[in-house]
């Protein structure tokens, strides 16, 4: 009990650590290493029974105990476990059963070798040797800065594979954590995800209780062992107070970004239900993002572009359409220019 609570305490430190810095994290790796360095050296330990040293039990990329194909019939990755087919996967992270490291040699825990992992899969109790285990998924960004309906979907199918890995390992504590570079998913498409996850792990026999975490900037979803989805906005605070000036019915808004190493200009507009997003580099005015199109208002969806940004007003028209074709004009640029100049 003492190491699912400490487990559950380090997946809260990760996801605060993400949030704040998500571009800190550039793929599932980076989440891997700080994961690790939470929990290594205290979820306890025990001794092989031909070691002279206690091992820890808390494992990072184990092995499988069953063998698997990555694409059984109908092309489904992981749908069937198997005895002389396929290959092993691997688990993210892992929480070895005591008792199963007391009553085996070492090789047969390190679970390197498929000779000794068949006499534990063939011949031994069905129990699992796995107290827990835990897998990571990233949205991140690549060509784009921004996370599409296509990387979601891509982040769904992986979620669902691992469902039914562990399903099919019959380890009795599982977590699924996703996390992603972007807005999406959000909303009820989130829910569905962990839904559509929940009901794959069942229908593949899952034993144990499976918690399932979505996090992106904005917003995290969560659904712990066997309790209702939880949703959390997350404070707005931080947001620059400037855009409080504008009501959430506004059509069209332009902001001043201040980076690191280049500052931006953000076009955001409100319109017929749905809202979008743009960005333009204030050096030469290339449009190097969207549009992003969502539905609901810019306020909520881009939350995380508004923070610590200046609302600029008073500027005349300008076509956005022509701006991401063509970027924004010298003229355009002077205007906006002389917004920052006069705050």
């Amino acid at each position: 009990m003492k190491n699912f609570t400490l487990i559950e305490e380090n997946i809260e430190l990760l996801i605060q650590k993400f949030l704040e810095n998500p571009r800190n994290f550039f793929h599932e790796k980076d989440l891997h290493s700080v994961f690790f360095n939470l929990c290594s050296g205290k979820l306890g330990t025990a001794r092989p029974n031909d070691a002279i040293y206690s091992i820890d039990l808390f494992r990072q990329e184990y092995n499988t105990i069953g063998r698997y194909k990555r694409k059984d019939t109908g092309g489904i990755a992981f749908d069937k476990s198997y005895n002389n087919e396929g290959y092993p996967g691997s688990i993210d992270f892992v929480l070895l059963n005591e008792d199963f490291v007391k009553n085996h040699n070492f090789l047969e825990v390190l679970n390197k070798d498929e000779s000794r992992r068949a006499l534990i899969r063939n011949f031994e109790d069905k129990n699992s040797k796995i107290d827990i285990g835990i897998e990571f998924k990233m949205a991140h960004c690549t060509k784009k800065d921004f996370i599409n309906i296509g990387e979601v979907n891509t982040l769904k199918k992986g979620l669902l594979e691992d469902c039914r890995k562990l399903a099919l390992e019959r380890i009795p504590i599982v977590y699924l954590i996703a996390f992603s570079h972007g807005i999406l998913p959000q909303g009820k498409e989130a829910e569905k995800i962990i839904n559509e996850c929940t009901l794959e792990y069942l229908k593949y026999k899952g034993i144990g209780k499976i918690s399932i975490f979505i996090i992106t900037p904005q917003f995290k979803f969560v659904k712990l062992l066997e309790g209702s989805i939880k949703h959390t906005e997350f404070s707005s605070s931080d947001v620059s107070n400037s855009s409080l000036l504008i009501s959430k019915e506004s059509g069209k808004a332009w902001y001043y970004s201040k980076g690191d190493m280049e500052d931006f200009y953000f076009a955001f507009v409100n319109s017929r239900g749905s809202c979008s997003f743009r960005g333009f580099t204030k050096k030469d005015g290339k449009c190097f993002i969207g549009p992003i199109i969502n539905k609901g208002d810019f306020h909520d969806n881009f939350r995380n572009y508004l923070k610590k940004s200046i609302h600029l007003v008073g500027l005349k028209k300008i076509n956005l359409v022509n701006a991401c074709k063509n970027g924004l004009s010298k003229s355009q640029l002077e205007e906006l220019n002389k917004q920052i100049i006069s705050k």
